[in-house]
């Protein structure tokens, strides 16, 4: 009964997903195959021509793919707001245990710091759950051993307790023969995946106890930012702590009272979402001038209104995307070396992957642009631009041994990473670059310019086009007024980002004003095509719906109906409830 009932709910699953993936058009890079299987579209990802580009994840391995496409459907936001920080989970994943070589001298480790720019009620949090869900069952499965290991040593304790007490006594006599001193049992320690709301000395001590690395995934990444919690406001030394743990490298810290503490290797990976007016205060000159800011993967998704939606991920997909994870957490591990003058003390050997003669061949070419690209971008954009082609190496490790994980790339070709991750990476790069050229524009903006740019991203959700009345009615709060709203509008228009345009009626009536976003700021990355070219090789658009032909006014009428008030007919709801629950609804 419970069997036919998961099969049931799998199969309305995915006539929910077909059916929002058809919906979605161009925008979706997934086609479906007569196996049934959903795989990337051949068609190159697009541009959404208003700044920001749809996440491509298509880019991911396949049970990674499909969890985040399905939480993004469920969700009816981005890919991006899950994928993000999924990749900061895979990437803790691997931790410390494996590298990428791509010389001798220029090695890079599974270290990503992914940050997610969305206003309150973005739902951030709730993305941040889904991605944690991952690491569950490895979770449970640690906490079980560790939980019987613990029983153990309460056992243990007091064997020794009771055979320490005979021999202290044996020890006191003159003529007493205790014999060798019994020694202590080891307390069992807790194996860690994440941490959440933690201090400087409770994140090195976690770590010295987890060699592989830990993942920081605050609630609030300003926390992250807030140095002078606990430091009476001298909160540069974590600062640097943190820019050691991006490195991944040996960490050594003297503190007067404390001692030294040498961690080696010391890996952290980060990821949480923040709100832009936070990000900007928290990244400050000074945050930006140490590189804090400049080794952060971005994203700046638009935000949507909330809409309910009956598609959920399937128990399927979160299985085998979970598989992947514990298969990363399980089998990936050190090669543990001893040390020939000390043969007691073990030393930890990171996997070195390297990438084969294609692999690297599309690196180089990468570089070699890039550090042409370089030479337009100055200041703090400059210093961040640098930081990709080390990042585009670690993304190659991430993705190169997920796909291992996934069982799209055979055990004995875990240490070469081949050309499909190492193109796969390098288009996840450009579009994290493009995202940071975002981002740092509204870090240099004033809040005016803040304030603008979240306009435009309402509009931009609400189709590209909006009047001042329905504006109005949509933030009440913000522009109390038709006027009001007007005003705000004009801002777009003397900023480049929009225009007026009028329609009249097909049935007769007063002219209507409404405003057409344009564009919104947002530097070209790279020698991709200008937004909006249709070339190959570059973002174009695809129009499957045969809507870019058309009458001016035909789009901009279905564009104006959203705005129109309509009465909520619950079977309009009737389809997208069957697609999804099939006959369990009744």
């Amino acid at each position: 009964m419970n069997t036919s009932n998961t099969q049931s709910n799998e199969a309305t699953q995915k006539d929910c997903m077909s059916n929002d993936r058809a919906s979605a058009g161009a925008k979706t890079p997934f086609h479906e195959l007569e196996s049934g299987v959903f795989e990337p579209a051949s068609v190159p990802h697009q541009d959404d021509g208003g700044g920001f580009q749809p996440f491509p994840a298509e880019c991911l391995p396949g049970p990674i793919r499909d969890f985040v496409f399905e939480g993004a459907q469920s969700m009816k936001c981005d890919a991006s707001l899950i994928a993000l920080p999924v990749l900061a989970v895979l990437a803790s994943a691997i931790g410390n245990t494996a590298r990428i070589e791509l010389k001798r001298t220029f090695t890079e480790p599974a270290v990503l710091w992914t940050v997610v720019v969305a206003a309150s009620g973005g739902m951030k949090t709730q993305a941040m759950k889904l991605a944690l869900d991952l690491l569950d069952p490895w979770y449970h499965k640690t906490k079980t051993k560790h939980e019987k290991a613990l029983l153990e040593y309460a056992d243990a304790k007091d064997k020794y307790d009771q055979v320490i007490t005979t021999w202290e006594k044996e020890s006191r006599k003159p003529d007493g023969q205790p014999g060798e001193k019994p020694k202590h049992p080891n307390k069992p320690k807790r194996p860690r995946c994440y941490l959440q709301d933690l201090t400087t000395e409770a994140l090195l001590k976690v770590h010295d106890e987890n060699p592989r690395g830990v993942l920081v995934a605050p609630d609030e990444l300003s926390r992250l930012f807030d140095f002078d919690r606990y430091s009476n406001g001298a909160g540069g030394g974590d600062a640097a702590m943190y820019l050691s743990g991006h490195n991944g490298g040996r960490y050594v810290c003297d503190r007067v009272g404390a001692g030294t503490t040498e961690i080696d290797p010391f890996g952290i990976s980060v990821t949480g979402g923040i709100q832009p007016a936070i990000l900007r205060k928290r990244l400050d000159s000074t945050a930006r001038e140490n590189g804090l800011a400049a080794r952060m993967l971005f994203a700046m998704p638009p935000q949507t209104p909330f809409s309910w939606s009956y598609c959920d991920i399937s128990p399927s997909t979160l299985k085998a995307a979970q598989d992947a994870v514990t298969r990363l957490r399980d089998e990936m591990d050190f090669l543990y070396t001893r040390d020939p003058e000390a043969p007691w003390k073990l030393n930890f050997e990171a996997l070195m992957v390297k990438p084969n003669e294609d692999a690297l061949s599309l690196y180089v070419t990468f570089v070699n642009q890039h550090g042409q690209e370089s030479i337009a971008h100055t200041g703090h954009v400059g210093a961040a631009w640098e930081k990709y082609r080390g990042l585009a190496a670690r993304l190659a490790l991430v993705i190169h041994l997920t796909r291992w994980a996934c069982g799209e790339v055979q055990d004995q070709n875990r240490k070469i990473v081949d050309s499909v991750s190492m193109e796969h990476a390098l288009k996840l790069t450009k579009w994290f670059m493009h995202e940071m050229l975002r981002v740092y524009a509204m870090l240099d903006g004033g809040d005016e310019h803040l304030e603008a740019l979240e306009l435009s991203g309402l509009i931009k959700s609400s189709g590209g086009t909006i009047t001042p009345h329905a504006l109005s009615r949509q933030r009440r709060k913000l522009y109390p007024s038709s006027k009001s709203a007007r005003n705000a509008l004009d801002d777009l228009v003397q900023r480049g980002w929009g225009v007026w345009k009028s329609s009249t009626p097909q049935r007769g009536g007063r002219p209507s004003t409404y405003f057409v976003l344009t564009e919104t700021p947002t530097a070209k990355v790279g020698s991709e095509t200008p937004l909006g070219a249709t070339e190959s090789g570059g973002f174009r658009r695809e129009d499957p719906l045969g809507k870019e032909n058309a009458p001016e006014t035909t789009r901009v009428e279905e564009n104006l109906q959203a705005y129109e008030p309509q009465a909520d007919d619950p079977a309009n709801h009737l389809g997208e409830y069957d697609a999804c629950h099939g006959d369990d609804a009744a």
